[in-house]
C-alpha cells in the first residue's frame, strides 16, 4: 500500500513482454474526507467545509478551486516537451 510497491509492480509488469499484465490496487472512496468509505461520496461533490478540511489535511490551499503543485506542473511540462504526455 505504498507508491514504492506500485512502482515495483509497474516495473515488474514492464518486464513481461509476451502477455498483458494487470496490477490490482485497492482504494478507499472519499479518502480523507468526512465521508471516507461511504457510498454517498460517490458521484457527489463534497460540501464546502468537508472539502476545505480535506484539502487542509493533505496540505493543499483550501481557498483554491483547482490546484496543481509546482513540481507536478514541471514534471508534466517536461513530459509534454519530450512527447510523453
Amino acid at each position: 500500500t505504498s507508491l514504492d510497491s506500485l512502482r515495483a509492480a509497474i516495473l515488474a509488469a514492464k518486464e513481461v513482454t509476451d502477455k498483458p499484465s494487470m496490477i490490482k490496487i485497492s482504494t478507499t472512496i472519499g479518502f480523507g474526507s468526512a465521508l471516507q468509505g461511504h457510498h454517498s461520496v460517490h458521484g457527489a461533490a463534497l460540501k464546502p467545509d468537508d472539502l476545505a478540511n480535506t484539502k487542509k489535511k493533505f496540505g493543499f490551499p483550501e481557498e483554491e478551486n483547482f490546484f496543481v503543485a509546482p513540481d507536478v506542473q514541471e514534471f508534466f511540462s517536461k513530459a509534454a516537451e519530450a512527447g510523453d504526455a
